[in-house]
């Protein structure tokens, strides 16, 4: 029984949750256009648990392919996807855990991650995005988390901010870093600009019945709530306008534009982003765990304290081999930095066993 199915002559579906690659995939996929990895039924929201992990076996070229969906899988990273994809332009992530982006394509258009849990945007390069509309958003985040900024440029960092700060579903996904990563992510946007240009700062102070005084929104960002109360905005040479919601007819409303936020960021993208803030961020975050890790084996007094809780916050399975190898490590068997790491994969029985 085959593992895929083809749709509409274009759309290529890999449809059971229980795939681990695509080895035994038709050769003869050279008309497809959309790729999408799901065990989700059709139209269906529900999550199914993928155990998708690698390309093998997608065919090697790809000429028609526009764009790829992945849902519901763990993605270490995407090195195994070496096709030859020159149409490609879309990227899609949906309820993915992802390691890092290593070996994203470098064609592509725009890429978008929802509800998903990011370890780190490693591997993503703006620059290498085929940008035909500056005007418009190529990364997007939609309820979406991240625990680590390693290995990102500046622009990427920038584009990743505007999209993180600007998203009002983003409200319910804060990003899980370190109490001093949240510090320093923050204080990358300039207040005194965004308060004065932000649109929701402005609707906060004209709709007080709508955006309570204590409304803990983070800032760049029009909340998607202003359309359906009948409220319309316009976005041009600062210019706002609100129609009188008690004469509001929903008939004759106008069509809505979608005078996206990435507009109003990108036209004070400059004044918005303090450099010396941007540059800190970036500094904080340049050593990768990895390296953190060999730092601490063989000199813990030498990380820092904010380095050490990355260090914690940022493990995995490998980095705790690495702090655990003694015999390159000057580290004791009851080193407390170890302990810590080790009770985030520890799991507790019915019958109270502790297994690793």
């Amino acid at each position: 029984m085959e593992f895929y199915s083809i749709k509409y002559k274009n759309w290529l579906i890999i449809k059971s949750p229980k795939i681990t690659n695509l080895e035994g995939l038709s050769s003869k996929l050279s008309k497809i256009e959309h790729l999408r990895i799901t065990g989700r039924r059709l139209n269906s929201d529900v999550p199914v648990p993928m155990n998708f992990r690698s390309f093998k076996g997608l065919p090697n070229k790809l000429p028609m392919l526009e764009d790829i969906e992945i849902y519901d899988s763990i993605i270490q990273n995407l090195e195994t996807l070496t096709a030859e994809i020159p149409r490609l332009k879309y990227f899609r992530f949906e309820n993915c855990n992802i390691h890092n982006l290593k070996g994203i394509p470098k064609t592509l258009e725009g890429v978008s991650f929802m509800d998903c849990q990011i370890d780190s945007f490693e591997g993503l390069d703006v620059n290498n995005l085929n940008i035909l509309d500056r005007s418009a958003p190529h990364i997007f985040l939609h309820k979406t988390s991240f625990s680590s900024l390693h290995g990102i440029n500046r622009i990427t960092l920038q584009s990743i901010l505007i999209e993180y700060f600007s998203r009002f579903e983003n409200l319910y996904a804060l990003a899980s870093l370190t109490t001093k990563g949240i510090e320093l992510l923050n204080d990358c946007v300039n207040s005194e600009v965004n308060n004065a240009n932000n649109p929701l700062e402005i609707l906060r102070r004209e709709l007080p019945h709508i955006y309570p005084s204590d409304f803990g929104g983070r800032g760049i960002s029009f909340d998607p709530e202003i359309k359906h109360r009948g409220v319309d905005y316009f976005f041009n040479n600062e210019l706002i306008d609100y129609p009188p919601t008690e004469h509001w007819n929903e008939d004759k409303a106008p069509e809505y534009y979608e005078k996206d936020n990435w507009i109003y960021a990108l036209s004070l993208e400059d004044q918005l982003f303090n450099p010396e803030k941007i540059a800190r961020l970036l500094d904080f975050y340049k050593k990768s765990p990895t390296e953190l890790a060999m730092q601490y084996r063989s000199d813990p007094k030498s990380l820092p304290k904010n380095q050490i809780q990355r260090l914690i916050h940022e493990s995995d399975n490998l980095i705790l081999k690495i702090l655990e190898n003694y015999e390159f490590s000057s580290l004791q068997n009851n080193d407390p930095v170890i302990a810590r790491i080790s009770r985030k994969f520890t799991v507790r029985t019915k019958k109270g066993k502790i297994l690793l």
